[in-house]
């Protein structure tokens, strides 16, 4: 799993590499895409990147003027983050890269087998986001 993992994300790198991205990069630019500004944290929660990870990424995107970030009023530790219109020039860009990437994987495993694939990964994610979003059970302490 772990190297199927590592071939795809290789194989996406390499088609998008005219756009500078790395795909966590472009990850960030995706989800920002569907949200018009996010804070920085979830972002991360939602890629399920550590706070370092998130940070550098986020400092990555900002410095080539792909995201901006603003601190919140209300909380000077919270940063929101929100795509530029070079973020979304790039975005648009690395599109074809990442349709391309996802057409190889369907190319090699056909029609069928691509969407059981993704019907798999989804029910994956799901249960796992499940069991990491579950709280202790402080009654079961006793």
């Amino acid at each position: 799993m772990r190297r199927g993992f590592h071939e795809v994300r290789n194989y996406f790198e390499t088609a998008c590499s005219e756009t500078g991205l790395t795909a966590q990069q472009y990850d960030v630019l995706y989800v920002l895409s569907f949200v018009p500004h996010m804070l920085q944290t979830s972002i991360g929660h939602f890629l399920t990147l550590d706070k370092s990870t998130t940070a550098l990424v986020i400092k990555k995107l900002e410095t080539k003027g792909h995201i901006e970030r603003k601190t919140l009023a209300s909380d000077s530790r919270q940063r929101v983050v929100r795509l530029t219109a070079q973020g979304h020039e790039v975005l648009e860009q690395a599109a074809d890269a990442a349709q391309g990437s996802q057409q190889v994987v369907k190319d090699i495993l056909g029609d069928r087998d691509y969407r059981q694939l993704l019907k798999l990964l989804a029910k994956l994610v799901n249960a796992l986001d499940y069991q990491r979003n579950l709280a202790a059970d402080p009654w079961d302490e006793d």
